[in-house]
């Protein structure tokens, strides 16, 4: 258990901080925010902060589009959907005019399609690989034959994937004068009972017939199947039997015939908010995330990019991040089922490493003449999980710096306590992308102050849990106290910037 303050890490953060009075009391200073809300076609995403329940808390859910004819097979393209009903090909060319779908032509014995570029594939029950044009009616030509067992395909980039139920997989080149079966040895019937697979984006996908979603990356040689969705009876109680993807979509249709989009539940609130401080010639940056956290694997070349291109040293750039328990994982850490492990490259590089890069960047071209001042109050919101019955091991300050601008007649404003973000863990709001009782507090300094921009710093939470029901009880009361302290009289903030790191390394041996 840590019982390092929380204020001295404020003091460390901001250690621009002096107590020598100066005669000029003025720093350029800026603030920024960017939103780092996983785009849509990252599909689903796994949240971090816990293991339970062990089958996974996934980010997908199913939006009802209405129903559709009977389907026995759906692909799409980036243009079009396409489903196989009653023999006959149909086409949709539109979500705003979804329940017309034309008819294209016949699709006798026809049990998967997938579109790519400007043609159709389709795959019939002897195992024969064809194709037809998708623009026009449907003629089909016979391409080549597969095998016998081969009942699904999927297409992406110029490859063409072919699976089998019980999870065995191949893969052709599509560019090559000759279509040449191999089978992909890395995800071979390591999942089985499959239902429909799809591809997007180098990302390959497979339905169980259970409801589970997996995802692998045929193109590299160490990937393996990684769960994604499933159905959980919460947010996930859709019986869906096919996927295929449209315009860069997921698109799932059930067994009761009704066309769902795939989408994130999320809140709408993550972001990374950036403030910088300058004096003279020395600048810090403090930079607050909505994540559960980052490793330094990721953080050490992010901040030599920074200093690339900015020329701030690392150690006067200071990452803090909310712990919101409601990210997508962001960190490799070797605890619970591999989904809570494995964060998703494309969500890690260009959206959390973008959005960082961008509000530090907007911050340091929004500085304007500014004064700070500081102010202390507190807020009963935590307790200690580990020490029920020890309530003075819980540092329940809030700290709070004003940014007074002095040319735009404006504020912002920056707040420091220390409580983990665990709302909630049940219901649906346990599958919702959330910045949790921070992004709340925030949002109401903000309406109230009619101000943007303010940031939120997580002190040493510890053991430190929320002790009241709810994200909006515990955000309402860290809002009205940082509010309060605004209120009162605050100290001016005087000095020269000054800016330390240091790392303390635990020497441990790792549990088998």
């Amino acid at each position: 258990m840590i019982l390092m303050r929380k204020t001295n890490l404020l003091l460390l953060s901001l250690i621009f901080l002096s107590f020598h009075s100066y005669s000029q009391s003025t720093y350029l200073v800026g603030t920024s925010q960017v939103s780092i809300e996983p785009d849509q076609s990252l599909i689903s995403l796994h949240l971090a902060g816990y293991g339970i329940p062990k089958e996974g808390r996934f980010t997908l859910q199913w939006i009802d589009q209405g129903v559709i004819p009977t389907v026995t097979a759906i692909g799409g393209s980036n243009e079009k959907l396409f489903i196989v009903s009653n023999n006959e090909l149909f086409v949709l060319d539109s979500l705003q005019n979804k329940s017309i779908w034309g008819k294209k032509g016949k699709a006798e014995n026809i049990i998967s399609i997938a579109g790519l570029s400007r043609k159709l594939y389709g795959m019939n029950k002897n195992g024969e690989l064809l194709a037809t044009k998708i623009n026009g009616g449907a003629k089909w030509e016979k391409i080549c034959f597969v095998d016998h067992s081969v009942t699904l395909i999927a297409t992406d980039g110029n490859k063409l994937f072919a699976a089998n139920t019980n999870g065995s997989f191949w893969s052709a080149d599509l560019s090559e004068n000759k279509i040449e079966w191999e089978e992909i040895e890395s995800i071979n019937k390591t999942i089985c009972d499959i239902r429909s697979i799809t591809a997007n984006n180098g990302k390959l996908y497979a339905l169980t017939i259970e409801g589970t979603i997996y995802q692998c990356e045929p193109g590299n040689i160490n990937s393996k199947w990684l769960k994604i969705a499933y159905r959980n009876g919460v947010t996930v109680k859709e019986d869906i039997g096919y996927i295929a993807f449209f315009r860069g979509r997921l698109f799932g249709v059930s067994k009761d015939n009704h066309l769902y989009c795939g989408e994130h539940r999320s809140e709408g609130n993550l972001s990374a908010r950036s403030m910088a401080i300058k004096r003279n010639e020395k600048t810090v940056v403090i930079v607050n995330v909505d994540l559960c956290g980052l490793n330094e694997s990721f953080t050490g070349p992010l901040k030599q990019e920074i200093f690339l291109k900015n020329h701030i040293p690392s150690q006067a750039v200071f990452l803090n991040f909310t712990h919101t328990h409601f990210a997508p994982v962001t960190q490799d850490l070797l605890t619970w089922q591999e989904h809570c492990q494995r964060p998703d490259s494309i969500y890690l590089n260009s959206i959390v490493k973008a959005g960082i890069l961008k509000s530090i960047d907007n911050a340091l071209k929004t500085m304007a003449p500014a004064e700070l001042f500081f102010g202390r109050g507190s807020v009963d919101i935590g307790y200690n999980r580990s020490l029920k019955d020890h309530p003075e091991l819980y540092d329940n300050d809030v700290d709070v710096v004003k940014v007074k601008y002095t040319e735009k007649q404006t504020e912002s404003y920056l707040f420091l306590t220390a409580c983990h973000p665990v709302f909630s863990t049940a219901g649906t709001l346990h599958y919702t992308i959330s910045a949790n009782y921070p992004g709340v507090a925030r949002k109401l300094v903000e309406e109230r102050t009619r101000t943007s921009n303010s940031l939120f710093l997580q002190g040493t939470a510890g053991d430190i849990d929320p002790k009241d029901d709810g994200e909006y009880i515990t955000g309402e009361k860290l809002a009205k106290e940082v509010i309060a302290v605004l209120d009162r009289p605050m100290t001016q903030l005087n000095g020269a910037i000054s800016f330390y790191l240091d790392t303390v390394k635990i020497p441990v041996s790792p549990w088998p």
